[in-house]
């Protein structure tokens, strides 16, 4: 099945929408196979479907998250054989950086997860193919897992970490880099990809300073966006060579952005200037 972009998607599915009092008429007639042509849930099915790994993945931390919670009630030690602990990555319990990325704190925690996951997993699949986007996805998990448990002990922090941002954050730079301005829609509004990455990291860098006392492992983020580094060694000459030219075209619209947002903020400041300067010429000893 093909990946079909998020636009193709919202098209179809804006019509289908507009068709449903017309497949109302035909459900009632009994034309189903009209009806199930012009169903928007099968667009929808269609569209989460079509990358397979990536809904995979989707899956797999649904029903990870599903048994977290059912060991929550029954047995709630247990829980902690899958957490990841800063330790765990000196001794046998390595294994915890894999088993906590599909761990999650709340749904809430879950369905953003997952939420990214579909956004840039499927531009990545859409690019790279299932079994590198596997590839990246479990790298990153593991990197970013190990790095933030690294600092962790160099900070004296044992608290354990969960969640699979670590592992989404590798696919999030991956996808800016390789698809910059592929447009896809985060909350319905049209974004291209280079945006939503720069805007996740700035997010991330801003609240670096809180990384200590926060429950969010800020570092995890940075290091699963930065493993791309790492990652792209193991990637083939061709998908190298479209990394490099996608760093580029990041780094021009970062600085034209960088120069807009200076000369926007520096707008009032130099009104003020001009319409000072205008008020001492017109007064005392002005022109």
């Amino acid at each position: 099945m093909e990946i079909k972009s998020e636009i193709r998607f919202q098209l179809k599915l804006f019509l289908k929408i507009i068709a449903l009092p017309l497949t109302l008429l035909l459900f009632l007639l009994g034309q189903w196979k009209l009806v199930k042509k012009l169903s928007p849930l099968k667009e929808i099915l269609d569209f989460l479907t079509s990358a397979k790994t990536i809904f995979a993945l989707i899956i797999a931390n649904i029903l990870a998250y599903i048994g977290q919670v059912i060991l929550l009630l029954t047995k709630p030690g247990a829980l902690d054989l899958f957490v990841k602990y800063p330790k765990d990555i000196l001794g046998m319990r390595f294994y915890t950086v894999i088993t906590s990325g599909f761990l999650h704190g709340n749904i809430g925690h879950l369905l953003a997860n997952m939420l990214f996951l579909l956004l840039v997993g499927r531009v990545v699949e859409k690019k790279l193919g299932r079994k590198k986007t596997l590839l990246v996805y479990f790298l990153a998990l593991i990197i970013s897992g190990t790095i933030d448990s690294l600092l962790s002990i160099y900070l004296g922090i044992e608290a354990g970490a969960i969640g699979a941002s670590g592992a989404i954050m590798g696919l999030v730079s991956i996808a800016m880099l390789l698809a910059p301005l592929y447009i896809t829609f985060l909350f319905f509004i049209p974004l291209p990809m280079f945006l939503i990455g720069w805007a996740v990291l700035a997010s991330n860098l801003a609240n670096l300073p809180n990384y200590a006392s926060s429950n969010i492992g800020y570092i995890a983020h940075l290091a699963g966006f930065f493993s791309i580094a790492l990652i792209g060694a193991l990637l083939s000459s061709e998908d190298k060579k479209k990394l490099r030219n996608g760093l580029i075209v990041n780094l021009v619209f970062l600085v034209v952005g960088t120069i807009i947002f200076v000369i926007i903020q520096g707008i009032g400041p130099v009104k003020e200037l001009i319409s000072g300067f205008i008020q001492t010429m017109n007064g005392p000893g002005g022109i």
